[in-house]
């Protein structure tokens, strides 16, 4: 049973909020606060006093109890207390005994409390030796008041403050302590407590239990529609610590370990799971997030989750090939597809740089390098390209590319059997107005730059079916003889780099 008049001791300046739990008068503090003290009632609290015969008389149902000194064999007095804790889950910090003392005459210098080996009775009124204790000083005071003075004295049992502290000593538990001064000298000297049976209620004696409530005991589930600038945040309170949850929510930052001080998302209710929305957030970036609850003890947290967010796809190395007069196969490399699915793939060409026209999808739907082919290109110009995807989140394109078609060349035979041409760009020659038996002569000429090319008309036919390799260092000079039947030219002569 609690004493609704014990004493109340809080440390911090704050609002109270009283409630009944376990059978306890618990106070509690505002939400930075954490530590907590509750009081409980002494069951038993009386005097077994020593006399010359030898046996110990029963005072356990007088207001107080003095433990007094006349003479040193009365050194063994005790003071008796027993109690039992209620039952809890809370961490405790500290347990302390309350008793309001006062001296009649002299002063005593140390008030020890000890630990018993036995538990006693109160209805017992006498006994032929005091119960045995424990010969280790649990609590100690000092300096007790004498004459007139009176006041509440602190013995620690457990915890900061404790000579030796009863650790055993936790929820549920019983204790039985002895209270004994040592012995002293000189005249008469008397000093009492008040019992559990004073009148005035207000004075008895107690036990208070400092102890941490709990905040919320939170879990963190894994991110759900996660986007490019959104996500839901997943939680469930567990347990709400005794208190009501005053809020609850998710948080987040770019870095680990993020507090309601970073980022946060509040939604309503108590214990069980929820879901608040993340927003505000920037395409393609690792965040951490928890679940957190707050009551009147403080701030639970989840355990850490982390999620991306959705981004553009990521494309490079835009590449072509094959290139003609109008056509050319050209493609890029998805490296990645942000995080959703790629939707359509392709290439895009134009004649300036980073072109978003002319784009035709390659058909493809993954990741990797691609390739299509592309024509009705301009011949003879300098062509932009680049690769692009498209996922959920936009669409992403390539770094610029550049290449130049192949110029035609057109070799009128009527105009001469001997003709000569200078390349100052890559060629793709068409021979016409060849007659039967016509037999034919071409100068291949490098300009000053060189490295140029040539693109052969399909009717031309190489000895072996090889096409040679003509020279391209600047300022080269190749020739090559045809004999044409009426359909082909045939390959009659080759001289290379002629000097």
């Amino acid at each position: 049973m609690i004493n609704p008049d014990c004493k109340r001791h809080l440390i911090l300046k704050s609002i109270f909020v009283f409630f009944i739990l376990f059978g306890i008068l618990f106070t509690f503090k505002n939400v930075e606060a954490q530590t907590n003290t509750a009081s409980v009632n002494i069951g038993d609290c009386y005097i077994r006093q020593d006399v010359p015969s030898g046996s110990y008389s029963n005072t356990g149902s007088s207001e107080g109890f003095s433990i007094q000194w006349y003479q040193p064999w009365m050194a063994t007095n005790h003071g008796l207390v027993q109690f039992t804790l209620p039952s809890g889950s809370y961490t405790i910090t500290k347990i302390s005994l309350f008793l309001y003392a006062g001296g009649t005459s002299g002063t005593f210098t140390d008030c020890n409390i000890y630990k018993s080996n036995s538990t006693f009775d109160e209805g017992s009124v006498n006994w032929s030796s005091a119960p045995s204790y424990d010969g280790t000083v649990i609590s100690s005071v000092s300096s007790l008041p004498s004459g007139t003075t009176e006041g509440w004295r602190e013995f620690v049992l457990r915890g900061d403050g404790a000579t030796n502290s009863l650790n055993s000593l936790t929820w549920g538990s019983t204790a039985m302590l002895h209270i004994r001064f040592a012995a002293e000298s000189g005249a008469t000297k008397s000093f009492w407590f008040y019992s559990k049976e004073n009148a005035n209620t207000s004075l008895r004696p107690y036990i208070q239990i400092t102890y941490v409530a709990p905040p919320p005991t939170v879990t963190t589930q894994a991110v759900s529609s996660i986007a490019s600038t959104t996500a839901t945040g997943n939680g469930t309170v567990t347990d709400n610590g005794g208190a009501t949850i005053t809020e609850r929510g998710v948080v987040w930052n770019t870095s680990t370990g993020p507090t309601t001080a970073n980022n946060k998302a509040i939604t309503s209710g108590n214990t069980g799971a929820y879901n608040a929305s993340i927003t505000g957030l920037t395409l393609g970036t690792l965040y951490y997030v928890k679940a957190y609850a707050i009551n009147s003890n403080g701030i639970g947290y989840g355990n850490e989750v982390t999620f991306t967010t959705l981004n553009i796809p990521s494309v490079s190395n835009p590449t072509a090939t094959s290139i003609t007069t109008n056509t050319a196969i050209l493609g890029a490399n998805i490296t990645s597809d942000g995080g959703s699915v790629i939707t359509a793939r392709g290439t895009c060409w134009g004649t300036s740089a980073n072109p978003i026209s002319n784009c035709v999808a390659e058909g493809g739907t993954t990741t990797g390098v691609f390739t299509h082919s592309r024509a009705g290109l301009p011949s003879g110009t300098l062509i932009h390209y680049r690769g692009y995807a498209t996922n959920s989140v936009g669409t992403a394109y390539s770094s610029d590319a550049t290449f130049t078609t192949i110029t035609p060349a057109i070799v009128d035979w009527n105009n001469s059997n001997v003709q000569e041409i200078t390349l100052s760009a890559n060629r793709s020659f068409t021979f016409t107005n060849g007659k039967s038996g016509g037999v034919y002569s071409l100068f291949i000429k490098q300009n000053s730059t060189g490295g140029w090319n040539i693109t052969w008309p399909a009717d031309i036919k190489w000895a072996g079916g090889i096409t040679p390799t003509f020279t391209t260092t600047a300022g080269a000079v190749d020739l090559v003889k045809f004999t044409h039947d009426g359909t082909n030219y045939y390959e009659s002569g080759l001289m290379l780099d002629l000097k």
